[in-house]
């Protein structure tokens, strides 16, 4: 919308899903192979990733301190799915062990808060979505990626993707962007340091 405005953007930013349409903008993917591999990631979810129940929760709570109670995990599998800021992550994890986690974090943090992700077919970012890694990986080689246009703050890889940075081109960057821990604060300081943000 705001390019049809005539307005040209500087650096680009969306969180875990959201970075398609940011690839989109940047020049990296065209709208119809964006809309193609969210198709067919859409379906693979469906097709793949229906043996498991696995969910996603919000919490507040310095991410220092969910490293340290993550880490003392031994009865849950619960994994840090999304870096949002420095006070508020996403975790992923079987619905029984999110919620028997969320309990040891009441024990040391009463005061957190914790709010349980429901609508959706897999919980992202995490082990739950491996089943389709291979079929998506070959979904992204059949499509273009080109060097982006403008700087890019990256979640997968949690840092400042200059024009024409490569690492936005390579054919696993999505199947990263869907798998691995979104560590989109990360990018977020890593621009802020580099630049004058105002």
């Amino acid at each position: 919308m705001w390019i049809s405005w005539g307005l040209t953007p500087v650096v680009l930013a969306g969180h875990s899903f959201g970075e398609y349409s940011v690839l989109v903008c940047a020049g990296v993917l065209s709208i119809r192979d964006a809309l193609k591999l969210v198709g067919i990631h859409a379906a693979l979810i469906r097709e793949k990733c229906a043996g498991v129940v696995s969910k996603m929760a919000a919490l507040r709570l310095p991410l220092a301190d969910v490293c340290g109670l993550l880490s003392q995990q031994t009865a849950t599998q619960v994994e840090l799915a999304c870096i949002n800021s420095e006070t508020q992550v996403t975790l992923a994890g079987t619905p029984k062990d999110l919620s028997s986690f969320y309990e040891e974090v009441l024990k040391v943090h009463p005061s957190a808060r914790w709010q349980l992700i429901d609508n959706m077919r897999a919980a992202f970012h995490s082990r739950f979505v491996e089943p389709i890694r291979e079929e998506f990986l070959t979904a992204c080689q059949n499509v273009d990626f080109l060097p982006s246009k403008v700087t890019v703050l990256s979640g997968p890889l949690g840092q400042t993707c200059q024009p024409g940075d490569n690492a936005l081109t390579e054919k696993d960057y999505l199947v990263r962007h869907y798998r691995d821990t979104n560590c989109f604060d990360e990018a977020v300081q890593d621009h802020a340091l580099h630049n004058e943000v105002d």
